[in-house]
């Protein structure tokens, strides 16, 4: 019995050795896992690159082509004189004061334009015919060039006439005629134009009349 006994003890003896045995391996196994699940760094979870967005290029606006000026054409004269070496007649301006003509000589170009223009208070005419001058003597011109007579005349109004037969021209005011207001035009077949000398005394001015007269012509 005692030896029964004794053998019992020993089995619980090695079984408590067995069991504290395999607590220690147990133990150090959880130890050794907890180990190595501190050893392990935690993984850092790796940072996403942000992509910087490419820049786009503005593209250069293409320059504009600038259009290329236009030339006016230049209308041609069709009424151009032949005659002319610059292409065209000239027109010549005769002042018309009171009792005077100004320029009192003009010389022109076959072909050109005089234009009276009225620059006075009183009425005036500018007359080159003899049947309504008050002296026809006072009239002179080309035995082929036709008369004018630009009527009675206020401030401000105009008369114009192209002359196309070379030669002289003696026209006058006809209410002034008595007070010698009496004009000149020379006109050539050449070009060169421009105001001639005055005319001397040698001018036929007519017969004298009394002053009378005189004072009814103004």
């Amino acid at each position: 019995m005692r030896t029964l006994l004794s053998a019992l003890s020993v089995f619980v003896l090695l079984g408590v050795l067995a069991a504290c045995a395999a607590s220690d391996d147990d133990a150090d196994d959880v130890a050794d896992d907890d180990a190595a699940v501190t050893e392990e760094p935690a993984a850092t979870p790796e940072s996403e690159a942000t992509e910087t967005p490419e820049t786009e290029e503005t593209p250069a606006p293409d320059p504009s082509p600038t259009p290329e000026a236009e030339e006016t054409p230049v209308p041609e004269d069709d009424d151009a004189d032949d005659d002319d070496p610059n292409g065209e007649p000239t027109e010549h301006i005769i002042e018309i004061g009171d009792n005077f003509f100004d320029p009192a000589t003009l010389e022109i170009a076959v072909g050109d334009t005089v234009t009276f223009v009225h620059e006075g208070g009183l009425t005036h005419t500018a007359t080159l015919d003899p049947d309504e001058a008050r002296d026809p003597d006072n009239i002179i011109m080309p035995d082929d060039a036709e008369p004018w007579h630009s009527g009675d005349m206020d401030t401000g109004d105009e008369f114009s006439v192209t002359l196309e037969v070379p030669g002289e021209y003696q026209y006058v005011c006809r209410p002034h005629e008595a007070v010698d207001m009496i004009g000149e035009i020379v006109v050539t077949e050449d070009s060169a134009t421009g105001d001639a000398p005055a005319a001397g005394d040698d001018t036929e001015n007519g017969d004298d009349e009394d002053d009378d007269e005189i004072d009814d012509y103004l």
